[in-house]
């Protein structure tokens, strides 16, 4: 069994595991939704603590990706905000030349968010054709890099085709996009890379894209302003195919040239092979529930507990001095600043549940502690003053037309109360 199949055997069957190395309750770890025309449709998103990525509900469709500790001035309040970054992908499917990809032609479409390995899964049929299963997750033991795992069963003779592009959200200069393809020692790599700068010039941020996958399908690509990349294959009734495809984004916020980094992060998952490191991740994520909640027999209660601890956990990790902005990493809901309630609200469960993540909280305001001290002297006062917005550099990113930046003093007793516990 070549380790795709041994991947997607165990990640997208029903009731199976990632990894077989410990088994998770048969309930109280997986929300899910078979109404793909609801008009309440809410999406879930999936994150390391470093990115964040918002799958919605048409086929293989990604809403945005938000990168941790990355701002930009921008907004109509002209200050600091968490800026999107791009997108590695911009995946598309057709079967026998027909799109399928704005799914109006499927049906069986259901989604879930297995919480206890963060995989955010997809299957729906293409009546006649094709049953299509995929899932998309946020590496966590690669925080700059994202993986989608995809398997496809005929139903009839088909070709089925899959075209992949990197999507550049708004907010950057012109992009440099292109296709490479290079020998990393023995082992050829085929790939998108892109790089772009923000707007006001304060970052660079690139990606890479990778179809990785068994020699089955056929690999093609298409150069131009925008390139693409293309696996396709013939298939016969009843017969499945695999394939991975990787992403990685990276910035210079983490990184002095984020485009070999962000290429060297898919070559290493190709040699490594992905199976291995999603085993790894896999890993990361039964540690993390080391520290959990159990509730019995409300299961209304325990689903909505451990989202709410998922979603912390994806935010943040150990060893990075960043906190957790109210939106998570989900949305620029709010610019991605840290306000007082990741030391009243957030900081509480992780400093009881996962330590690492919460001495990472209280090291970004110490790390940010010399700025507090500025901005109290600037408004007359001694000691520190913490920001009631705070931006990547610890500084005030309140909209002016907002009073809480110098009026809202209980923030420095917050994050007080926070150290001191």
């Amino acid at each position: 069994m070549n380790f795709l199949i041994y991947i997607l055997a165990l990640a997208l069957l029903p009731g199976l595991l990632p990894v077989g190395e410990s088994k998770p309750s048969d309930e109280g770890w997986v929300i899910e939704t078979t109404d793909y025309g609801s008009a309440d449709y809410s999406g879930v998103f999936i994150g390391n603590g470093s990115i964040g990525l918002l799958p919605w509900k048409e086929p293989f469709s990604v809403r945005h990706v938000i990168l941790n500790d990355v701002f930009e001035v921008a907004g109509p309040d002209n200050v600091r905000t968490i800026v999107k970054g791009l997108c590695p992908f911009s995946l598309s499917m057709s079967v026998d030349g027909r799109s399928v990809s704005e799914g109006t032609d499927i049906s069986g479409w259901k989604q879930s968010l297995d919480m206890k390995h963060a995989l955010h899964r997809t299957s729906f049929e293409v009546p006649g054709k094709v049953q299509v299963e995929y899932f998309f997750t946020a590496l966590r033991n690669l925080p700059y890099s994202l993986a989608l795992a995809c398997r496809v069963t005929a139903l009839d003779d088909v070709l089925v085709e899959f075209t992949n592009s990197i999507a550049v959200p708004e907010g950057y200069a012109e992009p440099e996009l292109s296709y490479r393809s290079f020998m990393a020692e023995s082992r050829r790599c085929d790939m998108l890379s892109a790089r772009v700068w923000t707007c006001g010039g304060s970052n660079t941020v690139a990606s890479a894209a990778m179809f990785i996958q068994d020699g089955s399908f056929t690999r093609s690509h298409t150069d131009g302003v925008c390139p693409e990349d293309r696996i396709s294959r013939r298939m016969s009734k009843g017969e499945s195919a695999e394939f991975v495809l990787v992403g990685s984004v990276c910035s210079t916020a983490a990184f002095s040239d984020p485009l070999n980094e962000s290429i060297r992060q898919l070559v290493y998952i190709d040699r490594i092979s992905p199976s291995e490191v999603l085993r790894a991740h896999c890993r990361l994520w039964d540690g993390l529930w080391q520290g959990d909640i159990v509730i019995e027999p409300d299961m209304e209660a325990q689903l909505a507990v451990r989202l709410a601890l998922y979603s912390l956990y994806s935010s943040c990790r150990e060893g990075t001095s960043l906190s957790i902005p109210p939106m998570g990493l989900s949305s620029q809901g709010y610019g991605g600043h840290i306000f007082w309630d990741s030391e009243l609200w957030m900081f509480p469960p992780m400093l009881i549940f996962n330590q690492g993540i919460a001495r990472s909280m209280i090291d970004y305001r110490h790390d940010h502690l010399d700025k507090a001290r500025d901005r109290a002297a600037a408004y007359g006062y001694k000691g520190a003053m913490y920001p009631w917005e705070s931006d990547d550099n610890g500084e005030e990113s309140t909209p002016v037309r907002a009073i809480t930046g110098p009026m809202e003093h209980h923030i420095t007793a917050d994050v007080a109360i926070a150290a001191w516990n």
